[in-house]
């Protein structure tokens, strides 16, 4: 018994020997990637890359044994120990990493992204590497917009991610300044609604005939807006239904039967509500700007409580005028 609480407390001791090693190889690795970090802030700030013969401190980096993402986060830490020299002792004891004083750097460079009672180095200490960067450029786009910002995911195909970072590079462009793929999103989105959303369109003279007895399918866009304005918005007009992507223009009188596709006639139903209605499972009644669903059997269906999906709806159907 003896004998093997020995081994333990010998097992024990060579663990804390190889804790003491790690940790004196940490602050003697540190000490070297901190002079790179003062170095290469130099080399980026001088821009002396280009005087051997390297377009970038990215290059420069990957001529010298570093990652392009390397040199620009040891750069970064480096402009970091020049603001707030006393971040080296917190380096060098594992306080923090290099990645958090990398994004601290962009802290330390604009002091209204700290608000009064926040403490960013603080922070760092208590947080991720991976969260503080994510905290910091919410706040940037915070400060820069004067609105909240919300993160939010995406998983793309290496095709995807190509097509993403050129859209970047024309988006930048014609906004005059380097976008944070946030803001790309932004930017993106407000343009694809500018070009496909009848709520942004500007309204004109309606160019389309009366479409009573008329061929074709093509509903005018001045009936889209109409229909979008109901008070039930651009989704299903079912009462519960909170379906707002797929969408159809359902037929009070059938098309097939010479009705129209003015507004007067149609209703805006999601899909599966509309071939309910087909098959004679839902019938309506009142003007399509303030319809009543009724089950086949008369029952009138209300669904103003929780959907389906187990949210409720943003809003309850407002009362007729």
């Amino acid at each position: 018994m003896s004998g093997q609480r020995s081994q333990k407390i010998e097992e024990i001791l060579r663990q804390d020997e190889a804790e003491t090693a790690l940790q004196q190889r940490h602050r003697a690795r540190r000490e070297e990637d901190l002079h790179a970090a003062r170095r290469l802030e130099e080399i980026n700030r001088t821009g002396h890359f280009l005087c051997v013969g390297c377009a970038s401190l990215s290059e420069y980096g990957e001529a010298n044994g570093f990652s392009g993402r390397e040199a620009r986060m040891l750069a970064a830490v480096g402009k970091a120990l020049n603001l707030r020299p006393a971040l080296e002792e917190d380096i060098l004891s594992g306080k923090l990493s290099l990645d958090a004083v990398a994004d601290l750097a962009r802290v330390f460079q604009n002091p209204h992204l700290a608000k009064d009672e926040e403490d960013w180095l603080k922070c760092a200490e208590q947080w991720s590497a991976k969260r503080l960067a994510r905290e910091i450029r919410k706040r940037e786009l915070e400060t820069e917009t004067g609105e909240p910002a919300s993160v939010m995911f995406a998983i793309l195909t290496a095709s995807g991610r190509a097509l993403f970072e050129r859209a970047r590079v024309i988006a930048s462009r014609r906004e005059g300044k380097p976008l944070a793929e946030g803001k790309t999103v932004e930017v993106m989105t407000n343009h694809y609604l500018d070009s496909f959303d009848d709520d942004r369109k500007v309204p004109g003279t309606r160019r389309t005939p009366e479409t009573t007895g008329q061929p074709g399918r093509t509903v005018p866009e001045e009936v889209k807006r109409a229909v979008g304005a109901r008070p039930h918005g651009d989704r299903c007009a079912v009462p519960g239904c909170d379906n707002e992507i797929w969408l159809d223009y359902a037929h009070k009188q059938p098309h097939w039967d010479g009705g129209s596709r003015e507004a007067c006639n149609i209703h805006r139903l999601c899909k599966i509500h509309h071939r309910l209605y087909d098959e004679g499972k839902l019938q309506i009644t009142g003007p399509p700007d303030w319809p009543v669903f009724h089950f086949a059997d008369g029952r009138i269906l209300e669904g103003l409580g929780p959907t389906p999906g187990g949210g409720a709806r943003e809003k309850e159907r407002p009362e007729p005028p």
